[in-house]
């Protein structure tokens, strides 16, 4: 089943009805573009969107070494309960432990909306709570395979993960409609969730106008990777192979550091290496920026560890914001991005989040090839559009 064929047919009364929708998230705004997006399409067709998110009814607060502990400690706890007493009132408990989901909780049942849509998997637990205490619908927007989304970690896997997957699905299950960003992950979330039926892929496409796609000269290939600088997304693999590489390229990192420990790892390998000048790390820029920055580049890398479930059903908005930029992709690790890849001849996976792949990669790809990949980004970007994606959404609401 194609995107197009996932238009809603018969929205829900109560969805249709509703006039004011509390959108939840417990991520940071500012550089959540699908919030925004879905916000602003909402918005757009008449309906009052609130937002309760950090800053918005949710204290901003840095979650340090010490506060992870203690919320790890807390949610294995109730992992050790719930596994004795066969119920899921401890995880529950200990999902609320934490300040910012009481938070949100209690900033939702106050606002008192006609509907709430709820993103990512601690906004489904929150929604569902205060959908059932204002007897009003939820959507659920699933952005990721949550039970897997930090596998990498196994201290996470530990603690969150466990808790994921015995809140979500029941959660889930509640909602009016599930809605997500792929439809591998669509199907994944259908099995393993039980939902009744398979969530709507909304898919993640900026709504920015596409860059023109210029010829460029000379032998340097630059290579972009925009986004959360964290463990998992193939940074070090990237830094390694291009500062291996023999042929002239260089590469910039631009997005904000999720953790301390990686950024000073990649400060230490760039001070002691001689090539270290190819390597540019930049703060990141507004969401609604991405795009027009990142087309100063060639080449935009998303490499990712076809090991882990999540990542071969990802489809990430930094390949949509490459294509609109009109870069190359290189990529890894995902089947739908591979499958896109391919597809639209814009670039080339690489088999494999490491080193060696990166530094193969580059000492193979000249110029000439390049150019063809980025004029075929152009072309993809044209059939990949916002507008698409929205009446999917607004469907949901009786407005597509």
């Amino acid at each position: 089943m194609s995107p197009a064929d996932q238009i809603d047919p018969e929205p829900d009364r109560r969805l249709a009805a509703a006039r004011r929708v509390a959108h939840v998230t417990l991520q940071p705004l500012a550089s959540d573009a699908r919030v925004n997006r879905a916000v602003s399409a909402m918005r757009e067709a008449g309906l009052e969107c609130l937002i309760v998110g950090p800053g918005s009814g949710i204290t901003e607060r840095a979650m340090d070494r010490r506060s992870k502990l203690s919320i790890g400690a807390t949610f294995g706890a109730a992992r050790l309960i719930d596994g004795l007493s066969f119920g899921r009132a401890a995880s529950k408990a200990a999902f609320f432990a934490r300040p910012a989901h009481r938070e949100a909780l209690q900033s939702l049942i106050a606002c008192r909306p006609d509907a709430i849509h709820a993103h990512d998997w601690d906004g489904v637990i929150v929604a569902a709570s205060a959908a059932k205490t204002l007897g009003v619908p939820f959507v659920y927007d699933a952005h990721e395979f949550a039970a897997e989304m930090h596998a990498e970690r196994r201290f996470w896997r530990a603690t969150v993960a466990p808790l994921i997957r015995r809140l979500e699905g029941p959660a889930a299950r509640k909602a009016t409609r599930v809605v997500t960003v792929g439809d591998a992950l669509s199907q994944l979330l259908t099995k393993e969730l039980k939902l009744a039926r398979r969530p709507i892929t909304v898919r993640n496409i900026p709504d920015v106008a596409n860059c023109p796609v210029e010829p460029r000269s000379g032998e340097e290939i630059h290579f972009l990777y925009h986004g959360v600088l964290a463990e998992g997304r193939g940074i070090e693999a990237l830094v390694d192979g291009v500062l291996a590489a023999s042929r002239p390229c260089r590469l910039t990192l631009r997005g904000p550091w999720r953790q301390q420990r990686l950024h000073d790892e990649i400060r230490a390998r760039l001070a002691s290496h001689p090539a270290a000048a190819r390597v540019g790390i930049e703060p990141p820029v507004p969401f609604d920026e991405l795009v027009s920055a990142a087309a100063r580049s060639d080449v935009g890398v998303c490499l990712l560890d076809g090991r882990i479930a999540h990542n071969r059903i990802a489809l990430p908005n930094k390949l949509f914001e490459y294509l609109h930029a009109g870069l190359a992709v290189v990529a890894s690790g995902s089947d739908e991005m591979r499958e896109i890849v391919e597809t639209h001849g814009c670039g080339i996976d690489i088999g494999q989040a490491q080193a060696t792949a990166v530094t193969a990669m580059i000492e193979r790809t000249d110029r000439a090839t390049i150019g063809r990949w980025r004029a075929a980004a152009g072309v993809a970007a044209q059939q990949f559009c916002w507008h698409s994606e929205k009446m999917r959404l607004l469907a949901i609401y009786g407005r597509g």
